[in-house]
C-alpha cells in the first residue's frame, strides 16, 4: 500500500528582490536603523523565505518586521496593527520613527 504524497505548502512570505533589499538598506541607514534579514523563518506554523527586521541600533527588539506575501508587502510593527502595501515606497513612507 502506498501513502499519498502531500503537496508541499507554499510559504506565507517570499524573498524580496535584491533591488528592494538595497532600497530598504539605504532607507534604514538614513534613519540610523539596523536592518537584519532573517532567512527561512517559521512563526506559528507559517513559513517565510525571508523576513526583514528593522530595529534601533544596539536594541534587539524589532521595531518592524516586513515580508512579501503573494499579493502584498506586509509590515508588522512591534506595537500596532499589521499593514499591507502594493509598493515598497508606500510601505517605507508609512513607517514612522
Amino acid at each position: 500500500m502506498t501513502r499519498p504524497i502531500a503537496a508541499p505548502r507554499l510559504p506565507r512570505g517570499f524573498a524580496f528582490p535584491i533591488a528592494e533589499l538595497q532600497a530598504m538598506q539605504r532607507w534604514a541607514e538614513s534613519r540610523r536603523l539596523q536592518l537584519t534579514i532573517e532567512l527561512d523563518r517559521c512563526v506559528d506554523g507559517e513559513d517565510y523565505e525571508e523576513v526583514v527586521a528593522l530595529q534601533e541600533v544596539g536594541d534587539l527588539r524589532h521595531r518592524w518586521s516586513l515580508w512579501r506575501s503573494a499579493e502584498h508587502l506586509v509590515v508588522e510593527p512591534a506595537i500596532g496593527p499589521v499593514a499591507r502595501f502594493a509598493r515598497l515606497s508606500d510601505a517605507l513612507a508609512a513607517l514612522r520613527r
